[in-house]
Order: structure tokens, then sequence, then C-alpha cells
């Protein structure tokens, strides 16, 4: 098994040819990172597709490889401390792309003690994601998996606390895109995510959508994209994301 595995990887998961390889999520990511130096407003672990895409994060290209980012809506709050993202492409191939990302997400709160008197601490909220791109060259189709493990506790001083209100949840994201013009792109996902996405402390509900993306080069928003997604709850969205040029 080991030796098929070392196999497999020498095949397939090859460093990446120079060739622009475009992926255009619903319900999962993008394994690449943008270019450094550059923008872009899209989804984060921070929230999910439940989320209202104000709840988008704005990231930089910090290196060709590395992206950092934090999402605005969340410090009109005026209990919330801060929130950032980093996410990392470890691996970039001809056929296959991953990628890591790490949320936080800090709000200030208030408990009140057994003893009865009140407590200022944190709700902090840590969001883990593994995303998967599937595209073979010469391909139209692509294939996007990810899965996120969003957690939270209160930070109290009262290990009672800590405890109890730590709670872990598991969501998973598919997409299917394919490139029905040059340069545009349909992409269909599946999703199991918590309902609103904000934090752990939610029900998990299953949902479909479609996006359509294109290209603008030189252009502000050089890739826009537009969608709906529908939980089988019956909510609908308005999934709305670029980059910047």
């Amino acid at each position: 098994m080991r030796a098929f595995l070392i196999a497999f990887i020498a095949l397939f998961l090859r460093p990446a040819a120079a060739a622009d390889v475009h992926f255009n999520p619903v319900t999962t990511i993008n394994a690449r990172t943008i270019q450094r130096g550059t923008l872009a407003f899209g989804r984060a672990p921070l929230g999910n597709i439940n989320s209202t895409f104000l709840a988008n994060s704005l990231n930089f290209g910090l290196f060709s490889r590395v992206e950092v980012g934090t999402a605005p809506i969340f410090y009109t709050s005026p209990e919330h401390q801060i929130n950032y993202v980093v996410k990392l492409n470890f691996w970039r191939g001809d056929w296959v792309d991953w990628t890591y990302v790490f949320g936080q997400n800090i709000f200030r709160t208030k408990i009140e003690k057994t003893n009865g008197d009140p407590e200022r601490t944190r709700l902090e909220m840590t969001a883990n994601q593994l995303a998967l791109n599937f595209h073979p060259p010469g391909s139209k189709a692509s294939l996007g998996v990810s899965g996120t493990q969003s957690c939270a506790h209160v930070d109290s001083d009262d290990g009672f606390v800590r405890l109890g209100t730590f709670r872990c949840v598991g969501e998973v994201g598919l997409d299917l895109q394919y490139e029905v013009l040059d340069e545009r792109w349909l992409t269909l996902g599946y999703g199991r995510m918590r309902d609103t996405g904000i934090t752990p402390y939610e029900e998990l509900s299953t949902g479909v959508g479609a996006a359509f993306t294109w290209t603008r080069p030189e252009k502000l928003f050089s890739m826009p994209s537009l969608g709906l997604y529908r939980t089988f709850t019956g909510n609908t969205l308005l999934l709305v994301s670029t980059t910047f040029y």
C-alpha cells in the first residue's frame, strides 16, 4: 500500500505547469491563492455559504501561495475584537491543488459566575478548512471538495464554563465546474453546512446551488461570480464574489 501511494503521488501530483488554472466555487473554495499584491473578496471559513455575502473576507495576496484577510462586517459590532484568516496553498499540481485555511473570530462577552458575580470574557471561534481542487489537464470540467471543522468556547476563568461551552461541528462541500464558454464557467454545488455559518452552536442543513463566473482581464472586477444557493429548509441566498485587478 505504501509503495502504491508513493507511485500515485509521483505520477499525478507533480509540480504545476505555468498554465493558469481557474476554479470558481459554490460550496467549497478555490484551492489556489490569488496573485501576490492583489485583493479578493470571497467566502472564508469564518462563515459559510449560508452566511450573507457581506460576511465575506477581504483577502490580500501576501506571497505567491499565501493569502491573509479579514471580514470587515464583524467590526461593526461593538463587542467584536478581531478576526482573520490565513490561507496556504501547500500543494499546486497539474492535476490537483491542496490548500489549508485557518480562521479565528473573537467577541467580547459577559457571563454570570456561580457566585453571582459577572465576568468579562471572550467568545473564541476558530475554523480549520482543508480543500482539494481536481482539474485534469485539457479538461473543461473540474471538481472541488472541502471539509471544515468549526469550534468555539468561552474563554472563562472557570474551567467548567470553558468545557461546557466548547463545541465543534464539521461541514462538507462538493462542487462541479464546467467551462461553458471561453473563460466563462458554470459551477454546481452541494453542501452540508451550519444554518447561518457564524457560530458552531447551530444545526446543519443541506443545500444545492449554482454560480456563473467569467474573467475580465485588466478590469477592476477581474473575476466576478454571481449565483444562488437554496437549502432544503427553504432559505435562498445570493452568492457574490470577485477578485480585483
